[in-house]
């Protein structure tokens, strides 16, 4: 029942495991300031209790997933300093705690 992922500067490579979505308790992730690569997984939408998220300042590519609409309660979004594309989901001013 891990709430807190916690990943921050580990010069972590590779992609962001997409079996991750089945952290289905997670509120918290930080996995900022790695070299992670590829696009965002979007099975992380099932992450439905997450409230804070720190992707930022790595190398993920490609749009930001439509299944990420999911997580309702999402405080915090870090994105910046990566290399995404596409611009931001209209779902995201549904987010009502951003």
């Amino acid at each position: 029942e891990l709430e807190i992922l916690y990943l921050f500067s580990n010069h972590l490579s590779g992609t962001l495991p997409a079996d991750w979505g089945s952290l289905d308790h997670l509120r918290h992730l930080f996995v900022e300031d790695n070299i992670l690569t590829g696009t965002l997984p979007s099975a992380l939408g099932a992450l439905t209790d997450l409230e804070i998220m720190f992707l930022n300042t790595n190398s993920f590519t490609g749009l930001i997933p439509v299944e990420w609409a999911q997580m309702t309660k999402m405080q915090v979004v870090a994105l910046s300093q990566n290399s995404l594309t596409g611009s931001l989901p209209a779902y995201i001013s549904e987010w009502s705690d951003l």
